[in-house]
């Protein structure tokens, strides 16, 4: 929030005879108010009162504030600049974001990374569409490399960087890399490396706290772990059919989680269980039960789980679980997920849950507001026709209002019997909680002459999509953010009226990159029977430096997008980042 309001002098001068009202209230002490109220809140003063309106266009500090409001962003704590300074810059990087000016770079901006990379022995990768982090990896040295990318921004203050660091135990071929996670904000490296035993069937799981900077020329313990490392397995027993198939992670603020899967002969059994790496415990187990499922954090404290139904398929069924102790295995709260309109002929043939909610640059002047954020539901689609894509956008913020409704329910209610307490929570309808406040998009392929669709990683509250015009590519951006999405309404309309007063004038020649008519520009993109929710598009071309090869993510960042398309390179990969 930066330094507290009742510091800053005001240079707004009341009239000496104040009538009677909020008018007649010293400055200091309406400001005072208004860094308690949401800046949203805040923008709407100024269209009701003349007096708001002058009183705020003469404090930087709430000026700041709805800018970041207007933007969808938040303020570093961090920053070391003052307030003003950041003002400036956020301005610039909202007209240079609403405009397409873009900062742009390949691989090549990073020469020390491009020659360690060359030098790099490996025959095989994993690179998720989702990461902006690889592994690559030597079999026969059981040597592991893990690459990772900071999209910079320019005005935000947060430096590009690329790095490259070992991972995992060389020359140790009972082991390998399986999974990991990062956390630049706490300097936290997690890495999850599968071991062989001497038992049979026995393999176990070792999760290892590292400290990201500390680990660029040899793996490095966090010194703020309670434990270096926590081993993960089935109880041996008398079973030695018994085994973990599969462990995959996040990180929230305090905890590191991870999704666990168990098979037990034909059977399978599926938990998330929380451990608090600074404290070395185990903080809450969830059984899932035998249904596999996909699981992606809601916030620090709530994990969103979609169970498959018999047929490998999404369920039409959400739960949302808390990961506080005590954590129960029954959700919060179930919320039904709409019908999947599907023609004849039609069939799901894969899908994906993610999130866009990614930890804050640590030395970002401002980042991304993390309660924007959404989870998307991306459903791969077979027909006669073809394949497309459907994508639902879940902001994050209506699944948190049906959690925190449901918390409070139970605790005004008596405590569920154990009977009662293994069943699941009624469902709460579609209509009730996310009909007029989700989007679902129909992508498909943009390019006839690609095999393969793009995959779209959102980013907070934008999600990209690519259209051709033509011959020309371009990168769609939708952004969910209400406020965001009043602001560029309110620009829009600025731009295309012929008034001559001091807000048009502002306005003029601004916000180019705003799509006027979304479904001229995406025709069918939009289901229009689940976009009721405000949003704003914005249309970025892409200069032709692909050399015309196939897009195969297009990945959000805070202040822009990155391109990873085939071809090219030692990886098999051209990445190109436009960043404001």
């Amino acid at each position: 929030m930066g330094p507290c309001p009742t510091h800053f002098v005001s240079h707004f001068n009341l009239k000496s005879r104040r009538s009677p009202g909020i008018s007649g209230l010293a400055v200091e002490l309406v400001v005072l108010t208004f860094s308690f109220l949401d800046p949203q809140d805040i923008a709407r003063c100024v269209r009701v009162c003349r007096y708001f309106a002058d009183l705020i266009r003469s404090e930087v500090f709430l000026q700041y504030q709805i800018e970041l409001a207007r933007n969808g962003m938040v303020d570093c704590a961090s920053s070391t600049l003052t307030m003003s300074e950041r003002l400036q810059r956020l301005r610039k990087y909202s007209a240079n974001f609403t405009n397409g000016v873009f900062d742009h770079e390949t691989v090549d901006s990073h020469p020390e990374f491009l020659r360690r990379f060359r030098n790099l022995q490996w025959n095989y990768s994993t690179r998720p569409s989702i990461s902006t982090s690889a592994i690559f990896g030597d079999m026969e040295s059981s040597e592991y490399f893990l690459t990772n990318f900071t999209r910079g921004s320019s005005r935000a203050g947060v430096p590009a960087r690329r790095w490259l660091m070992p991972v995992g135990t060389p020359g140790d071929h009972t082991r390998w890399m399986r999974s990991w996670a990062m956390d630049r904000a706490q300097d936290l490296l997690v890495t999850v490396e599968e071991a062989n035993t001497n038992v049979q069937m026995f393999r176990l799981f070792e999760v290892r706290f590292c400290s990201l900077s500390g680990s660029e020329t040899v793996r490095t313990d966090h010194p703020a772990a309670a434990l270096p490392c926590v081993q993960v397995s089935p109880a041996l027993g008398n079973d030695d059919m018994l085994q973990i198939d599969n462990l995959s992670l996040s990180i929230a603020a305090p905890y590191v989680v991870w999704k666990l899967i168990t098979i037990h002969g034909q059977a399978q059994n599926c938990s998330i269980e929380t451990f608090d790496w600074k404290a070395g415990q185990f903080v809450s187990r969830i059984d899932l039960g035998m249904q596999r499922a996909e699981m992606v954090l809601l916030d620090d404290t709530h994990v969103v789980v979609l169970p498959e139904n018999a047929e490998w398929l999404p369920s039409q069924q959400i739960h949302i679980y808390s990961l506080s102790p005590p954590a129960a295995s029954r959700p919060l709260a179930t919320l039904q997920l709409p019908d999947l309109p599907l023609t004849p002929g039609e069939r799901v043939v894969s899908y994906q849950l993610i999130t866009s909610r990614h930890p804050p640059d640590p030395e970002a002047h401002f980042t991304a507001d993390l309660s924007q954020s959404m989870i998307v539901l991306t459903q791969y689609i077979r027909g006669q026709d073809g394949e497309y894509v459907s994508h639902l956008l879940m902001p994050c913020s209506k699944l948190l209002a049906q959690a925190k409704l449901a918390a409070d329910t139970a605790r005004d209610s008596p405590a569920p019997s154990d009977s009662d307490s293994n069943e699941l929570p009624i469902p709460v309808p579609w209509q009730a909680w996310g009909a007029r406040g989700c989007l679902r998009l129909r992508v498909r392929p943009a390019h006839p002459e690609w095999v393969n669709h793009t995959s779209l990683i959102p980013w907070g509250s934008r999600m990209p999509v690519v259209a051709f015009h033509g011959s020309s590519p371009a990168v769609y951006v939708i952004d969910l953010n209400p406020s965001v999405a009043r602001h560029a309404r309110t620009l829009r309309d600025a731009l295309s009226s012929s008034s001559d007063s001091e807000s048009d004038s502002e306005a003029k020649g601004t916000a180019t990159a705003i799509v006027e008519d979304v479904e001229a520009a995406l025709p069918g993109v939009f289901d229009l029977g689940c976009a009721a929710t405000p949003y704003v598009v914005y249309r970025f071309a892409v200069p032709n430096c692909l050399g015309g090869a196939a897009m195969r993510v297009v990945r959000m960042s805070m202040t822009g997008f990155t391109i990873l398309a085939d071809g090219g390179g030692r990886s098999g990969e051209v990445e190109e980042t436009w960043t404001v």
